[in-house]
This record gives C-alpha cells, structure tokens and sequence, in this order.
C-alpha cells in the first residue's frame, strides 16, 4: 500500500512540476509542489521551488514564508499576505469544517466569559480576526457596537452575510491597533 502511495505521490510530483512550468504566475502549482517535496522529505527541491515562487513574484511574502519555515527560520509571526491567502481559500468552508467536523467552540467559549462578566450591555466590541463573523453572532445583542477586523477579504464577506457588524475593516490586525484611537472599544 505504502509503494501505491508513494508512486501517486511521485505522479502528483511531476504534475505539479509541469503544472508550475506551463503557469509560472499561479501559487497553487508551487504549493501544492513545495508541500508534497517537504512531505516527501525533498527539502531542497521545496527551497527551490518556494525561491522559484518568490523570483517569478507570485505572493513572494507567502512564499517567504514557506521559504522560511522550511529553513528552519523563526520569525516573529507569519505575513498578513500569507494569512489573507490562507483564510481567503479556506472561508468558504470555514464554518462547517471548524465548528461542524471539528467542534471547534472557541468563540462560543470566549463569547460566554465575555457576557458573563460584563456589567453594562452597551459596550464598543473589537472582534480582533473577525473572520466569518462567529464571535459577532454570539454577541451582536449584548452589545452597543460591533467593528470585525480581519486580513481576509472572504472571510469578511462571509461576516457580512450575517449583518450583524457595525462596520467591517479589510486590514491587518496589528495595524487597525496602531491606528485605532485609544478607548475606542471596551471588550477587544
């Protein structure tokens, strides 16, 4: 079975190889290939591709980051780019793969300790990475004002079908911080 895997793996291999080759300014191709070289155990023909990525300028923050990582390079935090590509693919089955396949409750559990101590249902809420909008759902009527900030601009638009957002910022989160005036929100 393992030998019937590891041919698939080399056919999908070469695919990606000439699939970067025919379209050198599309990022899938050159994911797909770097991921399935590091699984492979091919670090280096990863390295080359993510360089290749980055020399052909596809998404050279994302790349620089995979470049990185598979150097063994600790950064401080990944790039807003590589978050945005990242969420941007994955919003559309954000919800049902997290909160249905996977149980995943962290905002309904962050939610219930928020509500739980506050004292006044009339605050300014900043749901920091608002992504699909799973905080706001649980605390739009507890609050007075609701702004979603998040890198993704699909994972934004899944927030807004909600309509329950005073207002939605397309941006990197450290950066609404450094520009938002202090005491603008009570609950982050």
């Amino acid at each position: 079975e393992f030998r019937r895997v590891l041919f698939r793996s080399e056919d999908a291999r070469t695919a990606y190889r000439q699939a970067v080759a025919l379209k050198p300014e599309f990022s899938q191709p050159y994911m797909n290939l770097g991921r399935l070289c590091e699984l492979l155990g091919a670090r280096e023909e990863a390295v080359q591709c993510y360089r290749a990525a980055i020399a052909a300028n596809v998404e050279p923050a994302t790349f620089t980051h995979f470049l990185n990582a598979s150097e063994g390079v600790i950064t401080g935090r990944a790039p807003a780019a590589y978050a945005k590509t990242v969420f941007d693919h994955f919003a559309e089955h954000f919800d049902a793969r997290l909160v249905d396949d996977l149980g995943y409750r962290v905002p309904q559990i962050l939610c219930d300790c928020v509500l739980g101590v506050m004292t006044s249902r009339a605050l300014r809420v900043l749901d920091l990475g608002c992504g699909t909008g799973l905080c706001g759902v649980r605390m739009k009527d507890a609050t007075a004002q609701l702004i979603g900030v998040d890198v993704s601009p699909a994972m934004l638009a899944k927030a807004r079908e909600h309509g329950l957002y005073d207002r939605l910022h397309e941006q990197d989160i450290s950066e609404y911080l450094a520009a938002a005036p202090d005491g603008s929100s009570d609950v982050v």
